[in-house]
């Protein structure tokens, strides 16, 4: 009992804790940066549900005995690694300065001057039209081949909506989409979804920006074709992320790059509704009451699950790897890549006889801790906070424009993934490395900005 007690108040200051390290960083959960962005949606997947899985209280996660010692040690490892991120922070702060739009955002509304924002936030999206327009060519057409590839009666969309005559259930149908596509995962998720989302989110900076009728109907149709391409697989939080993606977007140009605190609480309800009627429509499910828990039970404890299930694998099943689930690229090291993620899978949760094939990622620092434990998760941690800042640093320092905005959310909601996948999928990921080159094409060359190399 006293020991449950203790738990729940390291629990509850640890939070308290992290606020004074961001404040020393200057960084407030309020303002819209990558860096607060990370650390709210670790503190949220991560976080937030280990008491219902500690006390038994989430109805959802019954098919697994939680053990206290496990889940006590995936708390302290999780209080350690967002410690040391915020480490990361302020030693990124000390390099890079505070993390301020050159250009702005205070720069993004002038209320004393009648100032047109496309002044502001010059130069606008028509100097970057030709290039984006070819990035929706790309995706257009890429979905497409993609369709012809693995059959129209193939999509799980399709199956799932009864449009098709289909025997395949729902989870296998987007199994065969996601992990057996013709293309591999990331250049799908790259060229199809990505290239359409970067395109809509600098259009809809652009018509909060310039307010044009023919803007608005661009950005309708843009945002018709993202949303059906998000949702092709059953995938439900992909569709959601492009949602809040949107309204962050809208606090950036309009809200002085901040958080609108007053609408956020009615977002996220109606996010949630959303989320709900996805999981009715796209499962068997027929209950609207279970379809909110369930969703709610994904966000607050389905992560955690998979944090705890990676500690008790290396603590009853396994030595840690010692680097070998690192890529290996050309075969130059001396061992065999290991899949942690379908390893996990396999070991816990194996539906290989239903015809699923899965993977069970984790918060960056499981493959950290599998790999070097305590140590991994120590200096990983950190490591990782420091790129996350300076990274952020370096998109601000080349001021904004409707694409920096676009790309500067995409990479916020693309590098929130570290809460829910391996920390070298950051290291060694194409689809960020790639539109990071592309954000550097178009804000060097195509929009002529230059590089602000003085701290803020």
């Amino acid at each position: 009992m006293l020991m449950n007690v203790i738990l729940l108040g390291i629990w509850l200051i640890a939070p308290l804790f992290w606020q004074l390290m961001l404040k020393s960083a200057g960084l407030k959960f309020t303002e819209i940066n990558i860096p607060s962005f990370t650390i709210l949606t670790i503190y949220v997947f991560q976080y937030v549900g280990w008491p219902l899985l500690y006390f038994n209280l989430d109805e959802f996660r019954s098919e697994i005995s939680f053990d206290h010692f496990l889940l006590t040690k995936a708390l302290l490892l999780n209080i350690l690694s967002i410690t040391m991120l915020i480490v990361g922070f302020n030693i990124g702060k000390k390099t890079f300065g505070n993390l301020n739009w050159s250009r702005g955002p205070n720069r993004f509304r002038n209320e004393n001057e009648s100032i047109a924002l496309q002044e502001t936030f010059s130069p606008s999206l028509h100097h970057t039209s030709i290039f984006l327009y070819f990035l929706i060519l790309c995706s257009f057409s890429t979905v497409l081949l993609y369709i012809q590839t693995i059959g129209f009666e193939n999509l799980a969309i399709l199956v799932a909506l009864n449009f098709v005559d289909s025997e395949l259930p729902i989870a296998v149908a987007r199994t065969n989409m996601i992990t057996e596509a013709a293309l591999e995962f990331h250049w799908y998720k790259l060229i199809i979804e990505d290239f359409a989302i970067l395109v809509c989110f600098a259009v809809f900076a652009d018509l909060l920006i310039r307010k044009k009728l023919y803007i608005f109907i661009i950005f309708a149709m843009l945002f018709l074709y993202t949303s059906i391409v998000l949702i092709l697989a059953t995938q439900k939080a992909p569709l959601a992320y492009f949602f809040l993606g949107l309204f962050l977007v809208h606090c950036v140009v309009n809200n002085s790059g901040n958080m609108l605190t007053r609408v956020a609480p009615y977002f996220v309800i109606t996010l949630l509704a959303l989320l709900s009627v996805s999981y009715l429509i796209f499962t068997s499910e027929s209950d609207f009451l279970n379809g909110v828990l369930s969703v709610l039970s994904r966000v607050f404890t389905g992560q955690l699950q998979a944090t705890y299930l990676y500690v008790d694998y290396f603590e009853n099943h396994s030595e840690f790897y010692f680097g070998k689930t690192l890529p290996n690229p050309g075969g130059i090291f001396d061992w065999e890549n290991i899949k942690l993620s379908r390893q996990i899978y396999e070991k816990f949760m194996s539906k290989t006889d239903l015809g699923i094939v899965g993977t069970m990622p984790t918060i960056f620092w499981g493959e950290l801790y599998g790999n070097f434990g305590f140590f991994g998760v120590f200096f990983g941690s950190f490591i990782i906070g420091f790129i996350i800042y300076s990274f952020n640093a370096i998109v601000f320092k080349f001021g904004s424009s409707s694409f920096s905005i676009s790309f500067f959310i995409w990479s916020l909601l693309h590098l929130k993934n570290i809460s829910v996948t391996a920390a070298v999928s950051l290291l060694f990921d194409i689809r960020l490395f790639l539109s990071f080159c592309m954000f550097i094409f178009i804000s060097c060359v195509v929009e002529n900005r230059k590089f602000a190399l003085l701290k803020n």
